[in-house]
């Protein structure tokens, strides 16, 4: 009888072992803990049973109130809020130019948490009397005197490929205004001045600089 005894223990101890560690732990930012049955894990929301009843009904809480999920396999998501009032892609495009063998570009800019950076990365297409006479790609960094994306922004920009014919490198800078109209859409006016250092000794380097209004889109980070 105490073998069998012991075994039922034995049993007992793994199963409710074994309840303990199935529990997802959902932390809020509020400090507080719920032992959880995660059911979905969507952009933003979750939707979970409490683990004390699992039969009872399905609730749904917002990223943004939660700091951490811990899973049953130990594994866990730490959920960071996007600051309100941008998001962090944008996709550039020039709707008019003014250029000195200057660009006119379509670009993709990268924003960090706070607003403050931009990181673009633009394809310029270098113009003279209508014609394309190069084009170039590189690394654009926008600083936001304001944050949040918009406002004045002044930073350096680097440039390299094909300018009329010849490899060239063209540091630079840029200075301009986003206007944010909406989360998902906004106008920019800017101007960029550079010199084109051409890779070959035999030609001379010159200043380009352009004056571009542009329309921006925002995506939604997933």
């Amino acid at each position: 009888m105490k073998k069998i005894a012991y075994i039922f223990m034995v049993i007992a101890t793994v199963l409710i072992s074994k309840n303990i560690n199935g529990q997802d732990k959902i932390f809020l930012k509020s400090g507080d803990k719920i032992e959880a049955k995660i059911i979905e894990v969507n952009i933003d929301n979750i939707k979970y049973k409490n683990f004390s009843n699992q039969n009872g009904p399905v609730f749904t809480m917002l990223k943004k109130d939660i700091h951490m999920v811990e899973y049953e396999n130990g594994e866990s998501d730490i959920f960071k809020e996007e600051i309100e009032g941008f998001r962090r892609h944008r996709i550039n495009v020039d709707a008019l130019a003014y250029t000195y063998n200057g660009p006119t570009y379509i670009s993709y800019e990268r924003l960090n948490e706070s607003g403050k950076i931009g990181y673009e990365i633009p394809i310029n297409v270098h113009m003279i009397e209508g014609e394309a006479i190069g084009l170039t790609t590189g690394l654009n960094i926008k600083y936001y005197v304001s944050g949040s994306a918009k406002g004045f922004y002044v930073g350096p920009s680097l440039a390299l490929g094909v300018y009329d014919s010849v490899f060239s490198v063209i540091p630079g800078a840029k200075l301009g205004y986003q206007f944010q109209l909406s989360k998902l859409f906004g106008l920019s006016l800017g101007g960029t001045v550079g010199y084109v250092l051409p890779i070959e000794s035999n030609y001379q380097g010159e200043i380009a600089y352009s004056i571009n209004f542009g329309i921006n889109f925002s995506l939604k980070k997933k």
